[in-house]
């Protein structure tokens, strides 16, 4: 465990040196800087890797080796799940995870900072890291009654359209800017109608397409 969470923590800091790199050191022009560490995997690898070791860190937390009854290893046939006694005595940080992670996160949407600012692009790129590995892992370990009402239903409609929500809010955005800009109260009217059109694209058409290439009868043996 002790090493898991060395881990992310040496994944974090990887956001600092990619804040220094952005700050001091410029690729031909500022926007093909932007093109390599902002859109490129050198500053995302971390933030993907992150996801890996977290997953590490829930099994350690949740399941035991079968037959031993001690943390997996490599050398771990079967997983089974933790008994009321052999559960993991969690921090306090851990049992309110969710709560603490929402109301260190949500005040970031209030500070003003420039499109452009190296810090908001550090925090875009992995450095909320900490805030977002305790707000999943609470979640999915549901430690507090607000990880309860994450686990709804529909926040899970939500969380399962989201990626798709996030690749079609951005042109959407940008066709609705100027009206945006000019009208602020439309920002709810159209964010329900990004999510409409996720949820019937994820749903309807990639749920269709998953299931005709999962029972595809050309790919039937004869």
């Amino acid at each position: 465990m002790k090493v898991a969470l060395f881990s992310l923590l040496c994944l974090w800091l990887w956001t600092v040196v990619m804040l220094y790199i952005w700050r001091n050191v410029h690729l031909v022009s500022g926007f093909w800087m932007m093109i390599v560490l902002h859109e490129g995997p050198l500053g995302y690898v971390h933030v993907f890797l992150s996801g890996v070791v977290l997953a590490r860190v829930f099994l350690l937390l949740v399941y035991m080796d079968a037959h031993t009854g001690e943390a997996p290893d490599a050398d771990t046939e079967r997983l089974t799940l933790r008994s009321d006694r052999d559960q993991v005595q969690l921090p306090f940080t851990f049992k309110f995870g969710t709560s603490i992670a929402l109301v260190c996160y949500l005040p970031l949407f209030w500070i003003p900072v420039r499109y452009d600012s190296p810090v908001l692009a550090a925090c875009h790129n992995g450095g909320l890291l900490p805030m977002m590995c305790l707000l999943l892992l609470c979640c999915s370990l549901e430690t507090d009654l607000l990880a309860s009402c994450l686990g709804s239903a529909p926040a899970k409609v939500l969380g399962r359209i989201s990626y798709c929500q996030y690749i079609i809010q951005g042109n959407v955005w940008l066709l609705m800017l100027p009206q945006l800009q000019e009208n602020f109260w439309m920002f709810l009217p159209v964010f329900l109608v990004v999510v409409g059109i996720t949820a019937y694209v994820m749903e309807w058409l990639v749920s269709a397409l998953v299931d005709w290439i999962l029972h595809d009868p050309l790919k039937q043996p004869a």
